[in-house]
């Protein structure tokens, strides 16, 4: 917003203005301006604005006043008798080139064309500050330009997202993709817009439908996306009414004991009798941020009282969550802002949540990037890729992306380089029983060096990164199920590792050299 610089220095006392001297002709300030070119040098102007680089723009207030709400509302502030209603104007944080276009499309002029996304990225935060609607307007139609759609149609959204317009996120949405540039891709404002917008981004992505093209049957070309039930990306769905906390009345057991040695007393003054050893193995943090209370009157028998910031449920949670037992495992149930509350108030470990899609969120938040990684793992191991993908939580919708983002990214490589780099061994037993077992027609080895020869070329190992070819239907099941579930262990047992051993059991894989070579030794033998 903008703010009255001075008083007018006109109205000043004139011994108390420092006088110019000769060294200061020499050194001009470094806080010296210069004037905006045309048309914001006009003599008629009556207001000036200058930019955070020192250019000073000679405008009018009639023109502002209709272009802005916010600039009429200023201009309709009184001012105090003496002041000069030509002074300038301060706390203005744009730069001039971000002025020159804003103020452009206020004056009846045509409007400036922008071809970069970082422009128009700079002048949407004054649009919306300022209430400027022809400079929304015009920013709208700048971003729906075809060639910024095309070059770059991820970061269209985000910037669309971020300042709430709906149409524009939409058609970038669909044009990413189309051309397939949401998954694995990123840009400077990806993580700065919501998770739930980057949920249903992700949703739209999924919808993608290919098709053979009519003009090069050979190259596949996008036939549809479809936006069935994803929402509007910028407007959350509703969400209830956040109501206040209601405050604990009195402790509860555990922390109503008088055998305890050490009082805790929450900022609304409810007093939680507890034993200082097991504080202090939980979290040195709630000792070290607690306040002794003056405890002059107080009998020498009685445990001395601590004073804590937090409110009595927070306090609550905290210390339910520091004692041992069954209230150990307390912060699984609790809401997610009361967790985000008690982990600011002494950054303990917990257990994950019980709703694990917030893990990361957590983790961020405290930056924990071991538990971060843990957690991932283990939200991984809980449904697979596909359930995490399919996972929402309302808390979403009030949350930066870039902990989402980052949690999907480590998702997807982690199914990727399952599916790519997964080694499959069978133990087959006796080598000497399964050298020559794939052809009656070929005499077993004579001696015990061509049987190993023999039973090295049948390899008892395969791996994703290079399937063998004639077992091409189990291995795309394999490649399917391992990046849904990249785990080693979906291959020791159930009906995927019974398939595998089935396929690698009735089809015989292709004659190798050494064999070929025992045949024609054998024929030589038969001839002579």
């Amino acid at each position: 917003m903008l703010m009255v610089r001075i008083p007018n220095p006109a109205a000043m006392d004139p011994s108390a203005v420092p006088q110019a001297t000769a060294g200061d002709a020499q050194q001009p300030s470094p806080l010296q301006t210069r004037k905006a070119g045309d048309p914001f040098d006009r003599d008629d102007a009556d207001l000036i604005i200058p930019s955070s680089d020192q250019v000073d723009f000679h405008v009018h207030r009639l023109v502002l006043s209709l272009a802005s709400p916010v600039f009429a509302a200023m201009f309709a502030i009184p001012q105090p008798p003496g002041t000069d209603p030509h002074r300038p104007l301060e706390d203005v944080t744009e730069d001039s080139d971000t002025l020159d276009v804003f103020l452009r499309i206020c004056y009846p002029f045509a409007d400036p064309t922008l071809e970069s996304l970082d422009r128009i990225r700079v002048v949407l935060p004054a649009a919306t500050n300022y209430e400027a609607e022809a400079v929304i307007a015009s920013m709208k139609r700048m971003l729906s330009q075809s060639d910024l759609l095309t070059s770059d149609p991820l970061r269209v959204f985000a910037i669309a997202c971020l300042f709430q317009l709906e149409d524009q996120a939409r058609a970038a949405a669909e044009k990413a993709a189309m051309d397939n540039r949401i998954a694995e891709k990123t840009c400077p404002e990806l993580d700065m817009i919501s998770a739930g917008a980057y949920y249903r981004l992700r949703r739209v992505d999924r919808t993608r439908k290919t098709c053979p093209s009519r003009r090069s049957p050979r190259k596949p070309s996008i036939s549809r996306i479809d936006f069935t039930g994803i929402g509007a990306f910028c407007n959350p769905p509703p969400s209830p009414v956040k109501v206040p906390r209601k405050l604990i009345a009195a402790a509860t057991a555990p922390f109503d004991t008088c055998e305890a040695d050490f009082i805790l007393r929450s900022s609304d003054s409810i007093d939680f009798r507890v034993y200082r050893s097991i504080i202090a193995l939980a979290s040195s943090t709630i000792l070290q941020q607690a306040t002794p209370v003056d405890s002059l009157g107080l009998q020498l028998s009685q445990p001395v009282v601590y004073f804590v910031p937090e409110d009595s449920v927070v306090l609550d949670a905290l210390l339910r969550a520091c004692y041992p037992g069954a209230c150990g495992g307390y912060l699984k149930t609790i809401p997610f802002d009361l967790l985000l509350d008690v982990l600011s108030a002494a950054p303990i470990s917990p257990q994950p949540p019980s709703h694990l899609l917030r893990l990361d969120f957590v983790a961020d938040c405290f930056q924990w990037t071991m538990e971060a990684q843990a957690w991932a793992t283990a939200l991984l191991r809980s449904g697979g890729v596909s359930a995490i993908y399919n996972t929402y939580d309302p808390n979403m919708e009030t949350v930066a992306n870039g902990p989402y983002r980052r949690l999907l990214s480590y998702v997807e490589q982690c199914s990727r380089a399952a599916a790519r780099g997964c080694e499959i061994s069978i133990n087959t037993g006796e080598l000497k029983t399964r050298c020559c077992s794939f052809s009656s027609a070929i005499p077993a080895p004579a001696s015990k060096q061509d049987q190993k020869s023999c039973a090295d070329s049948y390899s008892v190992s395969f791996s994703t990164r290079n399937p063998p070819w004639w077992l091409p239907s189990i291995f795309a099941e394999i490649t399917a199920a391992l990046m849904d579930m990249p785990q080693g262990s979906l291959l020791k047992s159930g009906d995927l590792a019974k398939a595998f051993v089935s396929a690698v059991a009735t089809k015989s894989p292709p004659l190798p050299e050494i064999l070929l070579e025992m045949r024609r030794k054998s024929r030589g033998h038969s001839q002579s």
